[in-house]
């Protein structure tokens, strides 16, 4: 009786984690060495039968699914951390489950091949690092303590006026001619680019955590 008990038991364990699609939503703004939410869509591609108690492991860290009906997905959340900066992969999933009975832990491999950006890790520096740098580099920039910010935008394209535009973009000589408020627009994003430099004698790693 004990036996079948136990092999009905390890069959049911295999089943409830045979049939699983998982998924891994993508991140923006990892930093290294934080702490990160990690999205995980679970679907169970069975159509009645209902899978309970799936546990889920990326690396050393866990999360837990009590239950998943046939046929539905369910969202979950891991928290990882990326020990560095660059490209990071996971390249899959651990589901384990201890159901019906903890006579067994049933284990299965799910293979995700996701990858992540990695910014590097910020740092504040305990003093000011930041060079006086060379103005004449910096000919097209409007400097900010030493920190400078582009001024050389390309005009994209002409629009109409709309409240919250910086005066200095209307187009004045179409003003007077037509009476209409036109503004230009510039090819290049929202946030001007931003140069800072540091020239202390340090590795590229801690000039990169202390720039971030």
């Amino acid at each position: 009786m004990l036996l079948s008990i136990l092999l009905l038991s390890g069959i049911w364990g295999y089943i409830n984690i045979k049939n699983l699609s998982v998924d891994i939503a993508n991140i923006s703004d990892i930093y290294a060495n934080r702490w990160v939410d990690v999205k995980l869509k679970l679907t169970n591609n069975y159509s009645r039968l209902t899978l309970y108690l799936l546990d889920i492991k990326i690396n050393e860290s866990c999360a837990r699914v009590d239950r998943i009906k046939g046929g539905e997905e369910v969202t979950t959340y891991i928290k990882l951390i990326f020990k560095k900066r660059g490209i990071n992969y996971i390249d899959g999933v651990y589901i384990s489950t201890i159901f019906p009975f903890y006579f067994f832990i049933r284990s299965k491999y799910y293979r995700c091949g996701k990858k992540f950006l990695v910014f590097p890790e910020p740092k504040k520096p305990l003093y000011n690092m930041w060079a006086n740098s060379n103005r004449s580099k910096y000919d097209n920039y409007t400097k900010t303590g030493n920190i400078y910010i582009n001024n050389s935008l390309d005009i994209g394209s002409i629009r109409e006026f709309i409240e919250g535009d910086q005066v200095k973009d209307i187009i004045w000589k179409s003003f007077f001619k037509t009476g209409e408020l036109l503004v230009k627009t510039y090819e290049t994003s929202e946030l001007s680019p931003v140069i800072i430099e540091i020239t202390n004698n340090l590795d590229i790693e801690k000039k990169l955590s202390y720039d971030t």
